[in-house]
């Protein structure tokens, strides 16, 4: 309340309720204080207003941002949990590497079947157009081991075992032609092919090299073809492959 006298009248007015009236707005964590003094006797409302919203925006931006940096971060997580559950490989990668089934990395061409190819296994290395890339591992053995197979000098690969393994990668639903020639220092005894557990094929071993050709039933969905080779009636070993072609 303020008094006022002039010419002998007195009379008394009321301050105005802005003078000295201070507000706080919270901004970027802080209190910045806005003050309006009597020079602003009527501060606009508006002005106020959206002063209030651009506050508000920042903070929503903000929070947009981390949100969609968060959004980000968890899908790319997301997604590599899903490729690492569900790795996108070739056969030749997966079972060497992820299943641990092949003796040789297979080489770049992996363990794919290449109709016509012929396939030999005079070399130590898995690389196209041989057949150490599709030697198994021995099951059941504490240590890494051809599944009856042996390199032997000068010759290559050879079956040194009563039965041997070997993987191939093909079209799921085809039928594949094969012809193997095998030969042995000694005449007599037999051979049986078996083609993802199903017997393929029986033959006897009259002489030192026999050719075999039969044909496989349609490869399931993911296109295994496991070919085991059981030798019998006293073949002598070792028995080397001489050429193997998939048509």
């Amino acid at each position: 309340m303020t008094t006022c006298r002039t010419s002998g009248t007195t009379w008394k007015t009321r301050t105005n309720w802005t003078d000295k009236f201070k507000i706080a707005l919270p901004l970027a964590g802080r209190k910045k204080q806005h003050t309006w003094s009597a020079q602003h006797p009527n501060p606009s409302v508006v002005l106020f207003l959206l002063e209030v919203m651009g506050v508000k925006k920042k903070e929503a931006v903000s929070y947009a941002v981390c949100y969609v940096l968060a959004a980000v971060l968890l899908a790319f997580y997301l997604i590599t949990l899903y490729r690492g559950l569900h790795p996108n490989t070739s056969p030749g990668y997966e079972a060497y590497y992820l299943e641990q089934e092949l003796y040789t990395w297979p080489g770049s061409e992996g363990i794919d079947i290449q109709p016509g190819e012929k396939i030999h296994f005079d070399s130590a290395l898995g690389e196209s157009g041989q057949g150490a890339g599709h030697i198994l591992r021995a099951k059941d053995v504490d240590w890494v081991e051809a599944d009856g197979w042996s390199f032997v000098e000068n010759t290559g690969y050879c079956i040194t075992s009563w039965r041997a393994s070997l993987l191939f990668a093909g079209e799921p639903g085809r039928t594949y032609q094969v012809s193997i020639t095998l030969a042995s220092n000694e005449a007599g005894g037999e051979v049986t092919f078996f083609v993802n557990g199903e017997q393929a094929a029986f033959s006897e071993f009259p002489g030192t090299e026999q050719t075999i050709e039969f044909e496989t039933q349609p490869l399931p969905e993911d296109g295994r073809l496991e070919m085991e080779i059981v030798l019998g009636g006293d073949l002598a070993t070792p028995v080397s492959v001489k050429e193997l072609v998939f048509v």
